[in-house]
C-alpha cells in the first residue's frame, strides 16, 4: 500500500493568432514508499515495480497550432 499526492497546474498563453502554448508544472509525492507506475519486465524476488524518488517534479510546454 502507498499514499500519493499529485498536483498539476497549467496556463494557456496565446503566442499568435495561430499558436497557443499550454505550459504546465506538476509535483508528485509519495508519503510512505518509493513508488513508480512503470512495470518491471525483469521482476526478481516478487518485485514487480521499479522504485523511484519520493518526490517528482516535472514541467512542460505543449504547442497547439490552430487551423485557419
Amino acid at each position: 500500500a502507498y499514499n500519493l499526492l499529485f498536483v498539476k497546474t497549467g496556463w494557456i498563453n496565446k503566442i499568435s493568432k495561430k499558436i497557443n502554448a499550454d505550459t504546465f508544472i506538476s509535483w508528485m509525492k509519495s508519503f510512505n514508499k518509493n513508488y513508480s507506475l512503470g512495470n518491471d519486465l525483469n521482476a526478481q524476488g516478487s518485485r514487480f515495480f521499479n522504485p523511484s524518488a519520493l518526490q517528482i517534479f516535472s514541467a512542460g510546454i505543449k504547442l497547439n497550432f490552430i487551423k485557419p
